[in-house]
């Protein structure tokens, strides 16, 4: 996973859809100095004529975004892909085993 931060008092706030050109969205939030990642302050949200002064006065000073690059969406199906088949390949043979011992629930 990679994060990318931006400072918040740009005066405009990232969008976290924007990272990178089709990468994946994980999580996002703005980060104090202390490095603590929180969500936008209610106060702010609504302010949008002065939200990096309201941002600066909640000790807010950058934006960050977690986010996937999409070189890796096909690992990520190639894994999901074999825990199924695993699970699949299991349960058909406790299925076979259950049938050829005649156990019934």
């Amino acid at each position: 996973m990679l994060s990318v931060v931006v400072p918040a008092l740009a005066g405009v706030v990232a969008d976290p859809w924007q990272a990178g050109t089709g990468d994946l969205f994980v999580a996002g939030g703005f980060q104090d100095a202390v490095g603590t990642v929180s969500t936008m302050p209610v106060d702010c949200a609504g302010n949008t004529v002065d939200r990096a002064s309201c941002l600066a006065d909640h000790g807010i000073v950058a934006h960050v975004t977690d986010y996937q690059p999409i070189g890796r969406l096909a690992v990520f199906h190639l894994i999901e892909l074999g825990i199924y088949l695993v699970l699949t390949a299991v349960l058909a043979l406790v299925a076979w085993h259950r049938v050829r011992r005649g156990n019934t629930v």
